[in-house]
């Protein structure tokens, strides 16, 4: 019964934004779990500068 209630406790604090992704069908799960853009920042530990690292995954990406 606890974790029960532990997430009725959840769902009712984040009900708004709860009906609101149901509602639109917007979803951040593609940037929360890109493992492509994951494997690209592991293998480009070597570069030094953060706007070429972004603009070396955009460039992946594409």
């Amino acid at each position: 019964m606890k974790q029960l209630n532990k997430l009725m406790k959840t769902v009712i604090k984040w009900k708004n934004k709860i009906i609101t992704a149901i509602s639109t069908g917007y979803s951040n799960g593609y940037v929360e779990c890109n493992k492509r853009t994951n494997v690209q920042k592991h293998t480009g530990y070597g570069i030094q500068k953060f706007q070429r690292m972004r603009n070396w995954i955009l460039y992946m990406a594409a």
